[in-house]
């Protein structure tokens, strides 16, 4: 047995290194693969990723300002009741200062509601007049002549274009304001003629816009750990959005490398790398930083990704290797264990085949060779018991009934004249089932006559237990002629004797009842004792449908009387007849016959 285990392990083995080196090696080393090209070219992806996020935000920008433009040049389409154009309103020198700076303001307030981010918009007239409008009226300039020489210088210069103007704190001006707004303007020409369309200023017109426009478009991207994102002046180098409000003032120092790299959109530093965007129309660029942590970060993700998946991979394929081996070894594991029943004395255990290969053909022959061997074992077993029964039938010719019945009854006569009358009638107990017995050569005796010799048997058994137990029969005087085979109920009775009544301190009860049915007998031998657990019961009745003869136990054989009662009902009623046992622990036991109506 042990050497056969050993070669379970190892042709376990084997399949595991073939399996190992088939399956397991190919998937490491393409995976290792992979990983390394995957490496060389993560820098490479992670900038390609920023320029496409950089591309998609500096085209939303561009929108942003063309919208912004659009409002700046509002003022271009105004036109009211007293008014054809703007103009006019500000060439109008029937107007008082107050009256123009309500129309004006008029104006303004428009521009100021035409996108929920103008925090303020403001017009600086020829005259160095300031108008202003804000969304917020609690906000008061106490910044106003540091506003105005800032406005004015931007002033002195003559443009057409759309102006931009850095980021800065609203608090650096206005009171009170924790906001951060950056600025576009555009001066208001005088469209009354062409040529003062092209020369002649009538103002400049300013917009404040909350940073928050601008974070509503990048508030998506996806940034890593320390990665950094701007929105520069590629002239000045102000910041005109980051996220760190310290940056605002000061000037970003890479724009003069970046403004001298014209053929790709990054630069590379020791600790970092700069991907920019320009915006069209305007100074501004988009700018990321990825520094060389993050790289290395993301290369170290991706190693644990992989290695997570080659390990559930992994894990995957050796389940569905020890499945398949299973499956594949199932076969011979069962065999096995059929062969190891068949050793321990299981001799109706049966090969279950499901295959048709090497395997099926194994357990075909074990099948055969068994049923083979039991119909041989059964043959032995039949010739054994005729050759006891010859051996019984000898043994009643070799004693001669009449002198054993005259010694018993020599017995008990000495017995009662010792006035020992438990003792005689014990000796006229089992003088009478001798009597029944060997005193008759037919197998097949009247129900009346085994009803008798129970009740014999049962005052020997009352002596010895003490009145502690009864016997009710219940069976009509027609029933009672009926034919049935010696020794029927006998081991029955004895066994709920021998075993039911085990400990049982109360007085015990065997019952005993015929019934004739329509077209057989049935007889219940019922106790009230100990009863049997489930597994015992499933025990006995496993030994009925075999063909053993009793269960082999270190006291010896044990069953052996009811396994013979049952295979004579078999043999001499056939296959239709028999009994079957139930019982409840702690409650009793019920044998119920099932035998034909003899009359003869």
């Amino acid at each position: 047995m042990k050497k056969r285990a050993q070669k379970n392990k190892s042709m376990f083995l084997h399949l595991t290194i073939a399996f190992m080196l088939i399956g397991l090696l190919p998937l490491v080393i393409i995976g290792s693969i992979f990983v390394k090209r995957y490496s060389d070219n993560i820098k490479d992806l992670i900038i390609s990723n920023a320029s496409s996020q950089s591309l998609y935000i500096s085209k939303n920008i561009e929108s942003m300002l063309s919208e912004l433009d659009e409002t700046l040049r509002y003022p271009y389409d105004y036109n009211s009741d007293e008014y054809t154009y703007f103009y006019q309103l500000l060439k109008d020198e029937s107007l008082t200062s107050a009256q123009l700076a309500n129309k004006i303001e008029t104006v303004l307030n428009t521009m100021l509601y035409m996108d929920t981010y103008i925090e303020g918009v403001r017009f600086i007239d020829n005259n160095n007049k300031l108008y202003c409008i804000y969304r917020d009226p609690t906000k008061s300039i106490y910044g106003k002549v540091m506003l105005m020489d800032k406005l004015q210088s931007d002033n002195t210069n003559i443009y057409k274009k759309l102006q931009f103007f850095a980021t800065y704190a609203e608090s650096k001006y206005y009171y009170p304001s924790k906001q951060y707004d950056f600025t576009v303007a555009r001066f208001y020409m005088d469209t009354s003629t062409v040529a003062a369309a092209n020369n002649t200023v009538l103002g400049t017109v300013y917009l404040d816009v909350n940073i928050n426009k601008i974070l509503s478009f990048i508030k998506d991207i996806q940034l890593y750990e320390e990665s950094k994102f701007y929105i520069v002046d590629k002239n000045s180098g102000s910041y005109i959005y980051s996220a760190d409000y310290e940056d605002y003032g000061t000037t970003f120092d890479d724009r003069k490398e970046i403004n001298t790299k014209s053929d790709q959109n990054y630069i590379q530093k020791q600790d970092c790398f700069i991907v920019y965007q320009d915006i069209s129309n305007s100074p501004w660029m988009v700018v990321t930083k990825i520094y060389n942590k993050d790289i290395y970060k993301i290369y170290k993700v991706n190693i644990v990704y992989f290695s997570i998946i080659l390990i559930c991979t992994s894990t995957l394929l050796i389940i569905i290797n020890l499945l398949s081996s299973r499956k594949i070894s199932k076969p011979a594991r069962e065999l096995k264990n059929v062969m190891v029943e068949i050793e321990n004395g299981n001799l109706d255990i049966r090969a279950q085949n499901c295959s048709k290969d090497e395997m099926g053909f194994l357990a075909d022959g074990l099948n055969n060779m068994m049923d083979n061997l039991q119909n041989y074992i059964k043959k032995v077993y039949v010739a054994e018991l005729r050759q006891k029964e010859a051996q019984l039938n000898a043994l009643k010719t070799q004693i001669s009934p009449h002198y054993l019945y005259n010694t018993l009854d020599v017995i008990r006569m000495t017995a009662l004249a010792n006035h020992d009358e438990k003792t005689a009638l014990m000796l006229d107990s089992l003088s009478s089932q001798l009597q029944y017995l060997i005193g008759q050569s037919s197998d097949m005796v009247l129900l009346s006559k085994e009803l008798e010799n129970i009740r014999e048997y049962l005052v020997i058994v009352k002596i010895r237990y003490e009145n502690h137990l009864d016997l009710e029969i219940n069976v009509n005087k027609e029933d009672m002629e009926l034919y049935v085979m010696k020794l029927l109920l006998q081991p029955i009775v004895e066994n709920s004797v021998k075993h039911g009544f085990v400990n049982k301190r109360d007085v015990g009860k065997i019952s005993i009842k015929a019934i004739r049915k329509t077209d057989y007998l049935e007889i219940t031998v019922m106790d009230d004792g100990i009863g049997m657990s489930e597994e015992k019961l499933q025990e006995i009745n496993a030994l009925l449908a075999s063909e053993r003869i009793g269960h082999k136990t270190e006291d010896g054989w044990s069953g052996i009387g009811l396994k013979n009662v049952y295979d004579r009902i078999k043999n001499n009623y056939g296959n239709a007849y028999g009994f079957e046992i139930t019982s409840c622990e702690k409650l009793g036991t019920i044998v119920r016959y099932k035998l034909p109506i003899r009359l003869t």
